[in-house]
């Protein structure tokens, strides 16, 4: 949905800001993926560090960090698709 809303856009005279708004957003998802999984992944392994983690613990906290990396970009995606719906 938000690549076909995005294309007469990319084409238009507004293109060049949209390309640019459409990077950019990737980036700061990314990067804040990135921390969200990194203090996820250090809870995890301080648990584990300290005999706080059984054995059971592990996939929930290896889904949690994996869903605190995919939590930002998820968010974009959203409010893109709710922006450029509105357009």
């Amino acid at each position: 949905m938000t690549i076909a809303h995005r294309i007469p856009i990319l084409a238009s005279g507004r293109g060049h800001d949209e390309a640019f708004r459409m990077v950019s957003e990737k980036v700061e998802a990314a990067i804040q993926g990135s921390f969200d999984a990194t203090l996820a992944a250090g809870e995890l392994f301080g648990r584990a560090a300290t005999g706080n983690l059984h054995a059971t613990d592990v996939p929930e906290g290896l889904y949690t960090v994996g869903k605190a990396a995919l939590k930002p970009a998820y968010t974009r995606v959203r409010a893109n698709a709710r922006r450029l719906s509105s357009q």
